[in-house]
């Protein structure tokens, strides 16, 4: 079952035809496994319409620049924490910061990025974006966007703004338990590196996966000047076992 609220960026006219697609076709063959039938070429022409209105970017994706403006509003917070963790090497403090809002980022446009794609297609047919493609109205819509549509869109998204606050909040705790956990396990992380002096635990750069758990933790890749270690945000006693396991069978 679609709903209708969910899929903001489609008008009526292309809901209806995505339902009737869903509805008759099998899921062999929206999965691309089954031969290709007049069926399955209508859910390719369905989101023409979308993409010959924003047109083309050279952005990740839609609006990257903009939503990654919102999250540079954290930049000062987050090299604060990060600093403050006494693990990030000065010299590397710039890049972790930069990493850590790249996540953010990610966080951000998973909640923007459909009403920002539905909110530009209202502010194109009222006519108010400058240019003669739709590349140049694309770029007038997020040049102009935080100074003359952002109160429109939230008054049309009004749920936005707390689901926008939460992330942050989510986004801020994560990067603390990394921390408070890097703290607390430093003598276990020494150990899995075979540190044997006393030099201090340099933090040089981090992977962050887009895959979270429960109130927005995630787990990361922290590769120190002695070494690589993964953190997960969850127990992995079950992984544990299994290295275990395949040890006692070697």
């Amino acid at each position: 079952m679609l709903i209708r609220e969910l899929l903001p960026e489609l008008d009526d006219e292309q809901f209806r035809r995505l339902e009737t697609y869903v509805s008759s076709t099998s899921l062999l063959e929206r999965l691309g496994t089954a031969s290709n039938t007049p069926d399955s070429e209508s859910i390719v022409r369905l989101s023409a319409p979308v993409l010959k209105a924003l047109g083309p970017t050279a952005e990740p994706s839609m609006f990257h620049a903009l939503i990654a403006q919102l999250a540079e509003g954290e930049r000062d917070n987050v090299e604060r924490a990060v600093a403050a963790s006494g693990y990030a090497a000065p010299s590397r403090l710039p890049l972790l910061v930069s990493q850590f809002l790249e996540n953010l980022t990610a966080r951000l446009t998973n909640f923007y990025l459909r009403p920002l794609v539905a909110h530009i297609k209202k502010i194109s047919s009222q006519g108010l974006l400058h240019g003669d493609t739709p590349e140049e109205r694309y770029e007038d819509y997020c040049r102009r966007w935080g100074e003359e549509f952002s109160d429109d869109f939230y008054a049309s998204y009004p749920l936005l703004p707390g689901v926008h606050g939460r992330t942050i909040e989510q986004f801020h705790a994560m990067i603390a338990e990394i921390f408070e956990r890097v703290s607390a396990r430093e003598d276990d992380i020494r150990e899995l590196l075979n540190v044997k002096d006393d030099e201090p635990l340099k933090l040089e750069s981090f992977g962050l996966p887009r895959t979270r758990y429960g109130g927005g933790r995630a787990g990361c890749l922290l590769e120190f000047t002695q070494g690589m270690v993964v953190y997960k945000s969850r127990n992995v006693e079950g992984e544990w076992v299994f290295w275990k396991i395949v040890q006692d069978l070697a």
